[in-house]
C-alpha cells in the first residue's frame, strides 16, 4: 500500500558558460564556450511548504551548476599553438582508464558466473578444476587484459594527433586579455549570453 507523504520538485538548469584557460605551452589566453546541466531536488513534507520545496530546489540546481562548472575541463586545443593543455589530457586519459576497468569488470563478472555455474553442473569436480578450464581461464585472461590494454591505450594517447583531431570540432573560443583572464579566473567560469 503506498502512503503519500507529500510532493518532490526538481529544478534543472542548462547554462553555457566561458572557461578561461591560459595555455601551458605558448602563454596565450582564451576562453571556450561549453554547456552543462545540473539538477536540484527537494521535497514537501505532507504538501505544507510547496513554494518553499520548489525555492530549496532551484537554489540546490544554482549551487550544483557552480560546483559543475568550476570543475569542468574540455579537452579544447588552444587556438594558437593547437595543443591540449595537461589536465585535458589527464581528461582524455581517464576516460581511456575507465573503459579498460569497465571492460575488465564485465568480463570479471563473465568468468565468475560462469565458473559458478560449471562448479554447479559438475557436482563431482572442485571449484579449481573448474576455474581453470580453458573458457574461464579465457575469460580471467580477457578481464586482466582488458584492464591493462585501457591502461597502455592511455598512455600511449598522442597529444598533438589529438589536439589536431579535437580542433576540428572544437566549440567557440575567444582570446583574452590578461586581464580579463584574471577577472574571469577568480570564479571559474562566466555564463555567456544568450
Amino acid at each position: 500500500m503506498i502512503i503519500p507523504t507529500g510532493s518532490r520538485h526538481t529544478a534543472t538548469l542548462k547554462v553555457k558558460a566561458w572557461i578561461p584557460v591560459n595555455c601551458e605551452h605558448c602563454t596565450f589566453t582564451f576562453a571556450y564556450l561549453t554547456q552543462k546541466e545540473a539538477s536540484g531536488e527537494a521535497k514537501s513534507v505532507l504538501w505544507l511548504d510547496e513554494s518553499g520545496a520548489k525555492e530549496r530546489a532551484r537554489k540546490l540546481a544554482v549551487s550544483n551548476i557552480e560546483k559543475t562548472l568550476s570543475r569542468t575541463v574540455d579537452p579544447v586545443p588552444c587556438p594558437q599553438c593547437g595543443r591540449l593543455q595537461a589536465p585535458m589530457l589527464v581528461v582524455l586519459r581517464r576516460a581511456r582508464w575507465r573503459l579498460g576497468w569497465l571492460l575488465g569488470g564485465g568480463a570479471a563478472i563473465v568468468w565468475l558466473f560462469w565458473t559458478l555455474l560449471q562448479w554447479n553442473d559438475t557436482m563431482g569436480g572442485g571449484y579449481w578444476a573448474v576455474s581453470t578450464a580453458f573458457p574461464q581461464v579465457l575469460a580471467a585472461v580477457a578481464a586482466v587484459g582488458s584492464v591493462v590494454a585501457g591502461y597502455a591505450w592511455a598512455n600511449a594517447l598522442d597529444p598533438l594527433d589529438t589536439a589536431a583531431k579535437k580542433q576540428k570540432g572544437a566549440p567557440d573560443t575567444s582570446p583574452l586579455s590578461k586581464e580579463q583572464y584574471l577577472a574571469i579566473k577568480e570564479v571559474g567560469w562566466v555564463l555567456a549570453e544568450e
